[in-house]
């Protein structure tokens, strides 16, 4: 992964990688093969990476808005053996449940952002965002 795209995740993402939800994510194992953490991480650089070729056709995208959400969208999968009898209920409650976790760990999270989460699942759940 870029250098300069971590970075810059880090950056405006500190507050949430900070936060003892992310600090756990990292801990926790998600799709078999990696964390929680490392997924979100992930999904945040690659939706930076993809905004920033979109910014390149004159296409406007919030960054901020990509990263908190990327970083923020599958904390709600935390505890997921105590919370979810199957992978099912898993789909679909996990995003509801990431914007309350998400609302605990930034006092300032926008209704974007918590629509963007709460509706990642789509089309599988939810709604589209």
């Amino acid at each position: 992964m870029n250098e300069k795209i971590i970075k810059d995740v880090c950056l405006v993402g500190a507050g949430v990688l900070a936060s003892g939800y992310f600090v756990n994510a990292m801990h926790q194992k998600h799709h078999g093969r990696t964390t929680v953490g490392d997924h979100s991480m992930r999904v945040a650089c690659t939706g930076l990476q993809i905004s920033r070729l979109l910014e390149k056709f004159h296409i406007d995208v919030d960054e901020k808005t990509v990263i908190r959400s990327a970083l923020l969208h599958d904390l709600g999968i935390l505890g997921r053996n105590e919370k979810f009898e199957n992978n099912k209920e898993c789909c679909w409650r996990h995003p509801v449940e990431s914007v309350d976790v998400a609302n605990l760990i930034l006092e300032d999270l926008t209704e974007k952002e918590a629509d963007s989460i709460s509706n990642h699942m789509w089309p599988l759940a939810g709604n589209r965002p």
